[in-house]
């Protein structure tokens, strides 16, 4: 607790004594005293013994309310607050889903996007894009904070991915990226969604979750390695998931380890995932790490808090008018 007009204290010690001093000197009205008989047998009367004792009740009660509600007011004059720091935690972020869409991603691919656009819903101030790729790469969608469109465009984009009749797809997502020789060519793939990043000279805080089984067929023009090593001097952290990594504690699958190292030289983070409720976890668990790397310095915060104060009064002064009615003033 601290109080933010503490100096209306002293002002307080100076007004309070001269207010005494002031009423105490006040010349009473004077009264002609005059004798009464028998006076002495009333006052040992029950009625005027029981009104004298309920009359002095009233008295120390007006008293004492007036005391507490004097400082009840002093108090409520220095302004009581609360004193917290808080470390605000900024939402200038910026996170590309880098997904490969060859045939042995799909399923991935749709649990990746499902899970993206009911995330999406929730998200303040965080730009989200979408690219894919296989032998070549297409942008779905660029980095936007428009999230009623990207729910809507995750959405029919799950509805590519497991929809086996692509005649019937809302919209064509696979459009562009067949342009090349080979398939799910994870170097190109990375690098094109590390390029997709914008406003390089902010700060912001970039990554890219990249979906990917890493079994590239074809001719690429940059390996995973050095599309790492792009994001990296980017300042961009890849997350890795990978449906296909067989690894155990007596086995490591090469093309899985590589991809591992790659994601992890960049800060991000590598996950495999064999169960169809992980990417919940994993998808949480990498919104949760973005949200703890970027926040701002710490600062003080103070609040009024007069709330309880103002109560007491309310109810202390609600006695007094009981008091004062009673007493038939």
């Amino acid at each position: 607790m601290v109080l933010k007009a503490w100096w209306m204290l002293l002002l307080w010690i100076v007004l309070l004594p001269l207010a005494w001093k002031y009423f105490s000197s006040r010349k009473r009205v004077k009264t002609t005293k005059k004798p009464v008989a028998n006076s002495r047998y009333l006052q040992e009367l029950p009625a005027y013994i029981k009104a004298l004792s309920r009359y002095r009740f009233l008295i120390t009660a007006l008293a004492v309310g007036v005391g507490l509600m004097t400082i009840l007011l002093v108090t409520l004059s220095l302004r009581p607050a609360s004193k917290t720091i808080q470390t605000p935690e900024f939402k200038n972020r910026d996170i590309v889903l880098c997904l490969d869409v060859s045939g042995s991603m799909s399923d991935t691919d749709a649990k990746v996007v499902d899970v993206f656009s009911q995330l999406a819903k929730g998200f303040k101030g965080e730009r989200i894009g979408m690219v894919i790729f296989d032998s070549s790469s297409a942008t779905i969608f660029p980095l936007t904070d428009d999230y009623a469109f990207v729910t809507d465009t995750l959405t029919k984009t799950k509805e590519a991915f497991t929809n086996e009749d692509y005649s019937k797809n809302t919209f064509d997502i696979f459009t562009g990226v067949n342009e090349g020789d080979g398939s799910s060519l994870v170097g190109d793939g990375l690098a094109s969604c590390v390029l997709r990043f914008d406003k390089l000279g902010s700060k912001r805080s970039r990554s890219i979750i990249l979906a990917t089984d890493n079994y590239a067929n074809g001719s690429q023009i940059v390996d995973i390695k050095q599309a790492g090593a792009l994001a990296k001097q980017k300042d961009v952290r890849v997350y890795g998931l990978n449906p296909s990594d067989y690894s155990s504690g007596s086995y490591k699958d090469p093309t899985s380890q590589e991809f591992r190292e790659v994601v992890l030289s960049t800060e991000g983070d590598y996950y495999k995932f064999s169960q169809s409720d992980a990417v919940v976890g994993i998808i949480d668990k990498i919104s949760k790490q973005e949200a703890t790397r970027f926040k701002g310095s710490p600062s003080a915060v103070i609040s009024d808090k007069p709330q309880v104060l103002l109560l007491a009064a309310f109810v202390l002064l609600s006695a007094l008018i009981i008091v004062f009615w009673r007493m038939g003033i």
